[in-house]
C-alpha cells in the first residue's frame, strides 16, 4: 500500500469515527430522544421525577439511563432502537390508550435488559463504593445496605423512579372499582363477634368451618370510641426516666406496646424509625389522630399525645418500643380469602412490607397481626384520602376491589 493509500483509508477512517461520535451526540440528546409524538408520555412523566429537576441541578437524560457506554453495547442499542422507528410509523402507541396497553410488555423489556447488566446505566452515576450511608435518609441507608448485602440491582427496587410503574395486565380488570368500603348487615355481625374475647388458635379443623365468604371491610365509627380497660396493670418497669410518657402510651397500645383493644395497633417491635416518623407525622398534623378514651377515662388522640414532645423524647420512645417483642392478636380469620389475600400481598404488597408484613426493617410498620378493625379503619382512611399512602402503595391500592381488600385484611390476621 503506498503512502497515499495509507492516508486515504486513514483520512476515510477517521471521518468514519467522527462521524458515528456526531451521529451518537446527536441522538442522545433529550431534544432528539423525546421528539416523536409516541415519547411525549414518556417526556412528561420523566419530568415530574428527581432525574429532571433537583435541588442540585444535575440532570440525568433517556441517554444517560438506556445507552450504555461501552462502544459496542452502543452500537447495539442504537440499532435495537431502529424498531422504535417502526413502530413510530405505523402508530402501535400513538394514543394514550395504545400506549397503556402496551406499557408493560415494554416496562418488562427494558427491566430484564437492565437486570442483564447490573443496572449498569444506573451505576455510571450511582455506584455502592461512593455512597455515603450514613448521610442518607435513615431508612433510605438501611434498605442500600441491606441491598448491597442481598446483592440486588438497582432496578429491583426502582421501577418507577423515572416512569410511571405499569399494572400487570390482569390488573386491568380490578381499575374500575374505586368506591370506599360499605357496612353491611353480615360485617356487623362479624364485628359483633369480635367484641368477645379473642379465641386460642384453632386447629386446621376448626379453621374450615369459618371459611363462609365475608363481605367488604367497615367504614370507621364516630370518634371518642371508649377502650375496655386492661385486665392487667400496663405500667413499664423498665423505662426509666421514660417510665411517665411509656405509662401513658401503654393505657392505650398495651403493656410494652401489644395492645387488647381491637381498634388500636400494636407498635412494639416496630422500627424505630417507623414509628419516630409516625409520631413525627401525627406532631406535624400531617396524620390526624382519631379520638379514644383511655383506660383512665380521659378523651385524647395521637396528635394531642405528641404536641408537646421534644425530638429527644419522641426517639427516645420510638427505640423504647422498637426493642419490645410483638405479640400477634388471636383472630378468626376466613381462610378461603386469606388464600387470595396470600397471593395478593406476595404481588402487591410484599416489596414493602416484606415477610408477609412481619418484618421491622423495612420500617414501613408491621402489619400482620394486627387488630383487624385497626386494619379496617386504616383501608377505609386510605380509601377516602384521609390517610396518605405514598405514592407507589396509592397507584396499587386504587385498583384494589373492595373484595381484594378484605382478602388482604383476613391474610393479615390469620
Amino acid at each position: 500500500m503506498t503512502k497515499w493509500s495509507f492516508l486515504f483509508v486513514f483520512f476515510l477512517g477517521f471521518l468514519g469515527y467522527a462521524g458515528m461520535n456526531l451521529f451518537f451526540k446527536e441522538t442522545n440528546t433529550l431534544e432528539f430522544c423525546t421528539s416523536c409524538h409516541t415519547m411525549q408520555q414518556n417526556l412528561k412523566e420523566y419530568q415530574q421525577t428527581a432525574h429532571y429537576k433537583n435541588h442540585a441541578g444535575v440532570r440525568a437524560i433517556c441517554s444517560d439511563c438506556h445507552v450504555p457506554k461501552a462502544p459496542l453495547a452502543k452500537i447495539w442499542t442504537k440499532l435495537y432502537a431502529a424498531k422504535d422507528v417502526y413502530h413510530e410509523i405505523i402508530g402501535t402507541i400513538d394514543t394514550p390508550e395504545k400506549f397503556e396497553a402496551h406499557r408493560w410488555e415494554m416496562a418488562n423489556r427494558i427491566w430484564d435488559i437492565m437486570r442483564k447488566s447490573d443496572s449498569r446505566e444506573c451505576r455510571s452515576c450511582h455506584s455502592w463504593d461512593a455512597m455515603m450511608f450514613k448521610d442518607q435518609d435513615k431508612s433510605a441507608s438501611k434498605r442500600h445496605q441491606r441491598a448491597k448485602q442481598e446483592g440486588k440491582t438497582c432496578i429491583d427496587c426502582h421501577k418507577g423512579v423515572a416512569h410511571e410503574e405499569p399494572n400487570e395486565p390482569e390488573e386491568a380488570a380490578d381499575s374500575s372499582s374505586t368506591e370506599n368500603m360499605v357496612t353491611t348487615a353480615t360485617q356487623k355481625e362479624a364485628l359483633a363477634e369480635d367484641d368477645k374475647p379473642a379465641q386460642p388458635k384453632r386447629n386446621e379443623n376448626d379453621k374450615q368451618a369459618s371459611s363462609a365468604p365475608q363481605t367488604a371491610p367497615q367504614t370507621p365509627k364516630a370518634p371518642a370510641k371508649p377502650l375496655a380497660p386492661s385486665m392487667t396493670s400496663t405500667d413499664a418497669d423498665d423505662a426509666g426516666p421514660l417510665t411517665k410518657l411509656v405509662n401513658s402510651c401503654n393505657k392505650c397500645h398495651g403493656k410494652d406496646g401489644n395492645s387488647n383493644q381491637k381498634e388500636v395497633p400494636n407498635i412494639a417491635k416496630a422500627s424505630a424509625i417507623y414509628l419516630h416518623d409516625t409520631l413525627m407525622a401525627f406532631k406535624s398534623g400531617e396524620r390526624k389522630g382519631e379520638e379514644y378514651r383511655d383506660a383512665d377515662g380521659n378523651v385524647t388522640d395521637m396528635n394531642k399525645v405528641v404536641a408537646d414532645l421534644g425530638e429527644e423524647q419522641i426517639t427516645a420512645l420510638a427505640e423504647y418500643y422498637a426493642a419490645k417483642s410483638f405479640v400477634p392478636h388471636s383472630q378468626n380469620a376466613n381462610l378461603a380469602m386469606a388464600d387470595e389475600g396470600a397471593k395478593l400481598f406476595n404481588k402487591k404488597c410484599e416489596k414493602c412490607h416484606s415477610d408477609g408484613g412481619t418484618n421491622p426493617d423495612d420500617d414501613a410498620g408491621i402489619l400482620a397481626g394486627q387488630p383487624k378493625q385497626y386494619l379496617i379503619n386504616q383501608f377505609s382512611y386510605f380509601d377516602k384520602g384521609e390517610r396518605e399512602m405514598p405514592k407507589k402503595m396509592r397507584k396499587k391500592f386504587r385498583k384494589l376491589t373492595d373484595e381484594q381488600k378484605q382478602q388482604i385484611i383476613e391474610f393479615l390476621i390469620k
